[in-house]
């Protein structure tokens, strides 16, 4: 496996906009309102050709007032993946589990 070409893949499918949505809902956003604002980020995301995690918080601001610094940890895709430490999830025991029932 490539893993810097995987992460690279998993960057541009800006699989972190729910992680960025849940951010916003943490923060007391709707999530309805979280859903809009989401959309909107990636749309100027995919303008940029960044992933969002490589915008600015200047830039993620414009959007969302309530986004500061501490949105990055939620917007790396180990942080997505492990928060769906769920039965099937792709949280790194989740998947070795996977595979070792597969194996059995």
């Amino acid at each position: 496996m490539n893993r810097p070409q995987a992460l690279v893949a998993a960057q541009q499918g800006y699989a972190n906009a729910t992680e960025l949505a849940d951010y916003l809902v943490a923060k007391g956003m709707p999530f309805r309102e979280a859903h809009h604002v989401v959309g909107e980020v990636v749309v100027f995301a995919i303008s940029q050709q960044k992933p969002i995690e490589d915008l600015t918080v200047a830039e993620l601001q414009k959007f969302a007032k309530v986004i500061s610094d501490d949105v990055y940890p939620n917007l790396t895709i180990e942080a997505c993946l492990e928060k769906r430490d769920v039965l099937g999830g792709t949280a790194v025991n989740q998947v070795k589990a996977a595979i070792a029932a597969k194996k059995a």
